[in-house]
């Protein structure tokens, strides 16, 4: 597989978060937390991701259109 110039950024964040999630809920999450609340907690971060990504889309939308205009 080609090698992603992005992955070792994305991945670095992903472990640093792995790593603050860990001290906040004391490492607890992978096994001491009841699975339904994990799923819980997952659902709304999903939530999150829709709601940011229409936000993203509109403004994204709205500077295109701009960039149209100034042609």
């Amino acid at each position: 597989m080609k090698k992603r110039p992005f992955y070792s950024e994305y991945f670095s964040r992903v472990r640093r978060r792995l790593k603050a999630g860990a001290e906040e809920y004391e490492d607890k999450s992978l096994e001491a937390r009841p699975l339904p609340e994990v799923i819980d907690e997952l659902r709304q971060e999903l939530e999150d991701i829709g709601g940011w990504s229409a936000i993203v889309h509109h403004r994204l939308t709205q500077w295109l259109k701009h960039l149209e205009r100034d042609r």
